[in-house]
Order: structure tokens, then sequence, then C-alpha cells
């Protein structure tokens, strides 16, 4: 990972940490997760495994020291790993046939937030249950996609922001 690379995707993942932690809920408290966006960003600008894996980890870490989620700090970490994994391997194929725009974008931020929610979830039914009356599936479309479609909307946003700011870095 270049030390150019490398700042940027600390500089985006502390963004949307902070981001994260001061917007207030959209519908009925649910916001998008800026710091998986941002972590969606960051994977945009860096297509290497080794850069991809560090960056997905660093964002789950990020993540479990800021989850309000009871032992969610396992589930956090698991989550944006995966997550990372499945984004690097949509933008590669997606970049073999088109450029990315504001479909693609959505589409790769939109599956890689539920992909997230459910790697999430699952996890967190595994090591400490889910928390009472819910379950996976109700989750699932009452959080996870509503929150998704949030997350696919502001990954257009901050798409075309950096897109716009930086058009030499991304070349896409």
């Amino acid at each position: 990972m270049k030390t150019k690379n490398l700042t940027i995707a600390a500089v985006l993942l502390a963004l949307g940490s902070i981001l994260h932690m001061i917007v207030p809920g959209i519908i009925n408290g649910m916001k998008p997760d800026f710091l998986l966006l941002m972590m969606f960003i960051s994977i945009l600008f860096n297509l290497e495994i080794r850069s991809v894996f560090t960056i997905g980890f660093v964002a789950g870490i990020i993540a479990a020291m800021t989850t309000t989620f009871p032992f969610g700090q396992i589930p956090s970490i698991l989550d944006k790993l995966g997550s990372s994994l499945l984004v690097y391997v949509m933008f590669n194929l997606a970049l073999k046939k088109y450029k990315i725009n504001n479909i693609i974008m959505f589409i790769i931020c939109f599956l890689g937030s539920i992909f997230s929610g459910f790697i999430f979830l699952y996890s967190a039914l595994i090591i400490s249950g889910l928390p009472e009356g819910a379950t996976l599936s109700l989750l699932m479309v009452l959080v996870v996609f509503p929150t998704s479609l949030f997350t696919g909307v502001f990954g257009i946003i901050f798409y075309n922001i950096m897109n716009f700011t930086n058009k030499k870095h991304l070349m896409v």
C-alpha cells in the first residue's frame, strides 16, 4: 500500500467513524453505516488484496470500539472483514467490464451493506444471541435493508465528491 493511499484510507475511515457517531438517525433511528461506506470507498482507491484486508481489519477494530450492540465486538470485526473482501471482488469484476458510475456504486454499496449486516447479525446470533423478540429475518428486513438503501444513496454522493475532488487519483 502506497503512503498516499494509506493516508487517504486512514482519513476516510476516520471521517466515516466521526460521521457515524454524529449523524442522527433518519427514520426510526436508522442511518447509513458511514464507517462501512468509507471503507468501501477506501477499497476503491486500494484494489490490492493486502490493502483490502488491512482496511477491512482496521475498520472492524474501529467498529468494535464504538459498537453499542451487546457483545458486538467480534461480529463488528467479522462483518467488516467479510464485506471488504466481497466489495473488493465486486469492484474488480465491475472494472473488468465497466467504468464505475452511480448505478454500479449504488449496487456495490447496497449489496456490501446487506452482506455486512447479515454477517454481523448472524455472528451475533451465534455468539450472544439477538435482542429479545428479534429474529434474523426480522432484523434483516426492518433494519439492514433500509440502512443498506441509505448507504447506497450516500455511496453515490461520497463517490461523486471523491471523484470530483480527485479525478486523477480515482481513474475510474
